[in-house]
């Protein structure tokens, strides 16, 4: 049962939901980019404590015109795509994330109800 729930609730698809969800909540100017901290709470309003470095490694391989910005589908790309393209610390960075995610009463009350 444990192992059903941790796919159901970790599953990427949930995920890019999730992301979608805080990065518009985020995105309060809705210039459709974010900025390296306001990454870090979208990670943080999902439950994901991602440090300061792994930001900065997430932000060197998704922001492709170094503009100091990611959109959304860019992080929504590099978070689904093949790990083999990233580099050993991104996909590090990467496998952090997905791992963290939290369960929350809510979805419990869902998956149980």
């Amino acid at each position: 049962m444990r192992e059903f729930v941790r796919k159901e609730l970790g599953s990427v698809n949930d995920l890019i939901v999730d992301l979608r969800r805080e990065f518009k909540n985020a995105d309060v100017t809705n210039s459709r980019s974010l900025r390296p901290n306001q990454i870090k709470n979208v990670f943080k309003n999902l439950g994901i404590a991602v440090p300061e470095d792994d930001i900065g490694t997430l932000f060197k391989e998704v922001d492709y015109d170094k503009s100091g910005k990611i959109d959304i589908d860019e992080l929504i790309h590099f978070m689904t795509m093949n790990q083999s393209g990233m580099t050993a610390r991104a996909a590090q960075v990467v496998m952090n994330i997905k791992g963290s995610q939290r369960i929350s009463l809510k979805d419990l009350k869902v998956m149980f109800d």
